[in-house]
């Protein structure tokens, strides 16, 4: 009788559990189920977009997320959708990085950039810096095959490229450089996130993207500082050019006014906090508008 009732308990117990899960959660697992009996493609598209944004909301823990992305990559990887493979999997990679899957992780990022994505340059940077951090991995034979025995180490690849970007004499700008550059420091913080000078690292790279107009690619860049570096000294510079980014360059007045707010709230003493005040009471004016109603301010 005794242990009927125990196993009674425990299965209540596991039921209470089960419907502790986030709504968001279990709203994966019917999806999941629905595409797994369907297979149509409208199901999946749908499943794609709940994923990224149980991933990035605040719903669930972290070892909850983790599952859920490792589900993500491998029905993206099954269903030949690499664009969203590639997203999983770096995604992976700076929410785990001291997972003992990391080195498959990377090797596997750097393939689908090389034979997919056709990325030769991002998939270089990575075959290297996989090597750097693995080199005695099981299959480092694989990025030596591409790379060489001796590639350039990153940190000089980036100090190299940096050197490049601008032509002083021409007076240009090299965007082949640039674009390497940025590459070059996306492998390098992904490899080595707590390397003191990543943070750093990355609001450089942003810049360089947003010269590039690349400006989705800086914003990804901007939040990589902000999320994982949010006590450095640049994570109030990267969240005010993520606000002038969307005002400026996308012309976003509704996400530049949100993080125009986010950063006053954040940084109220800092030294750009009265200029986003100043750029959020005047989002949507030309330049011709905006520049009457400053000069009305300082009368």
């Amino acid at each position: 009788m005794n242990r009927y009732l125990l196993i009674l308990g425990l299965a209540a117990l596991a039921s209470s559990c089960k419907n502790k899960e986030p709504e968001s959660l279990q709203r994966l697992h019917q999806l999941e189920d629905e595409y797994a009996k369907s297979k149509d493609p409208k199901t999946l598209e749908t499943l794609f977009a709940e994923y990224i944004s149980f991933v990035t909301g605040t719903a669930g823990d972290k070892n909850q997320k983790i599952e859920v992305l490792e589900r993500a990559e491998k029905l993206s990887s099954a269903n030949n959708r690499y664009f969203e493979s590639v997203t999983f999997l770096n995604t992976l990679i700076k929410e785990d990085p001291e997972s003992p899957k990391t080195g498959d992780r990377l090797l596997q990022l750097a393939d689908l950039m090389k034979n997919v994505i056709r990325n030769e340059n991002a998939a270089n940077t990575l075959y290297a810096g996989f090597l750097e951090k693995y080199p005695s991995h099981p299959k480092a034979e694989v990025a030596r095959a591409v790379v060489g025995d001796q590639p350039t180490p990153l940190r000089t690849l980036i100090e190299t490229l940096a050197g490049k970007m601008y032509d002083d004499s021409l007076h240009q700008f090299n965007e082949t450089a640039a674009t390497q550059y940025v590459d070059a420091t996306e492998a390098y913080v992904l490899i080595n996130p707590d390397d003191a000078d990543s943070p750093e690292l990355l609001n450089k790279a942003a810049e360089t993207a947003r010269s590039l107009k690349t400006y989705n690619k800086a914003i990804s860049l901007y939040d990589w500082v902000i999320e994982k570096y949010p006590t450095s000294k640049v994570a109030s510079q990267s969240l005010f050019l993520k606000a002038f980014t969307f005002d400026n360059e996308l012309h976003d007045i509704e996400n530049a006014r949100f993080y125009y707010q986010e950063f006053i709230k954040r940084y109220p003493n800092n030294d750009f906090a009265d200029d986003a005040k100043v750029l959020m009471e005047n989002l949507g004016k030309t330049d011709q508008e905006f520049l009457e109603s400053i000069q009305q301010q300082n009368k």
